[in-house]
């Protein structure tokens, strides 16, 4: 898990019981013998994602891998839900892979991540970017995924997730829903950093 201001953020939901904390992903990874591919950068995001799924497998239809500071966005006029979007993915779609737009700070100097119930609210002092990658290398795509797709599967990562060979991939039209990533640090700031802090 992350040492940084979002296990704060994260805190605060665990507090309601809307969400669980993962301290050992260590403990995880040996206690329920989950092997990690060597091309797996992420470890612990593997780890999660085969834990998730193989304890939920039987409990819910999907799994959505977010980040705490990114938001889905329905594109359509009408009121309209995820879970819309889910319910009408074919059985053998086993991953829907939504694309998003990346926002920065409109400063020149990084600013700490904002309490959770005001990260929406400070939205005016974000400016969109265009696609980055080539620069900060921030995969624009982040993933549902039905768990018994990917459970025990080499599902490769949160990003470019793929399924089960009896599943598919599903690209969700922008013109329906996007995430979109709200970037605290200065697009400087975020280049110098060569290696997430896991």
């Amino acid at each position: 898990w992350r040492q940084d201001v979002t296990r704060d953020v994260v805190r605060a939901f665990a507090g309601v019981g809307w969400a669980t904390l993962h301290d050992d992903i260590p403990a995880i990874q040996r206690n329920e013998g989950i092997q990690v591919p060597e091309h797996v950068r992420f470890t612990p995001q593997f780890v999660i994602v085969q834990h998730a799924a193989r304890h939920y497998v039987k409990d819910v239809e999907w799994l959505g891998f977010f980040d705490v500071d990114e938001f889905l966005l329905s594109q359509r006029k009408y009121r309209w839900c995820i879970s819309a979007l889910l319910a009408e993915a074919g059985p053998n779609q086993g991953v829907l892979r939504l694309q998003g737009k990346l926002f920065l700070p409109n400063v020149t100097v990084s600013q700490p991540l904002p309490p959770s119930h005001l990260l929406l609210g400070t939205a005016r002092a974000y400016v969109p970017s265009k696609s980055v990658q080539g620069k900060d290398r921030v995969p624009l795509h982040k993933n549902f995924a039905r768990p018994e797709a990917i459970a025990g599967e080499d599902h490769s990562g949160i990003h470019a997730m793929r399924p089960a060979d009896s599943y598919k991939v599903h690209l969700v039209k922008l013109k329906d829903v996007t995430f979109a990533h709200f970037r605290y640090r200065t697009m400087a700031d975020f280049a110098a950093k060569q290696r997430k802090a896991y």
